[in-house]
């Protein structure tokens, strides 16, 4: 691609950067809890990753933090984590997604409905062909926290993720997340 779309993420809790470029897919396994994510080689940049989540969940203001014991049943949470790779295989950064472990809750007492909002892949053609057709500039953008504007109407409690708990505390959601 043309220089002027180059991306550089920079991972403002640790301080890693170049090293990423350095790292190959095939020496990263992708943990799949927050303690084995916590103890490999790998730790500083899962940590700059969960860090970077809750620091986004905060200044969208997603939860306000209460005593355990004014919520009726909090939802437990778990921490997914991936690798973002470039075109060429090396990769562009460790992600960490929180979600909720809603499926213990019953439909009716815990909540009404679902939603998630999904793109047409054919919207999506049509869109570009239309661009092509008119000689159009196409720009993508990628809102990582697009879910986070969901305003909740109901009481909804959620566990403190591993790592950032609290004694007797936990997350009333004031907005959506993951799960």
């Amino acid at each position: 691609p043309p220089i002027r779309f180059e991306y550089n993420q920079n991972y403002e809790f640790a301080g890693l950067t170049t090293e990423l470029e350095e790292l190959q897919s095939k020496d990263v396994k992708v943990p799949t809890s927050y303690d084995e994510a916590m103890k490999g080689q790998y730790s500083s940049y899962w940590q700059a990753a969960t860090n970077e989540e809750i620091k986004s969940l905060m200044e969208h203001e997603v939860f306000e933090v209460v005593d355990e014991d004014s919520c009726k049943k909090a939802i437990s949470t778990k921490w997914v984590f991936d690798i973002k790779r470039k075109a060429t295989g090396v990769i562009d950064r460790f992600k960490a997604r929180l979600v909720a472990r809603g499926f213990c809750q019953k439909k009716g007492i815990d909540y009404e409905e679902t939603f998630s909002p999904v793109v047409s892949f054919a919207s999506i053609r049509l869109l570009l062909t239309i661009a092509g057709s008119l000689k159009l500039h196409v720009h993508q953008v990628d809102i990582k926290t697009a879910f986070l504007n969901g305003e909740i109407d109901k009481e909804i409690y959620v566990k403190p993720p591993p790592g950032y708990s609290e004694p007797n505390k936990v997350w009333k959601l004031k907005k959506s997340l993951y799960g």
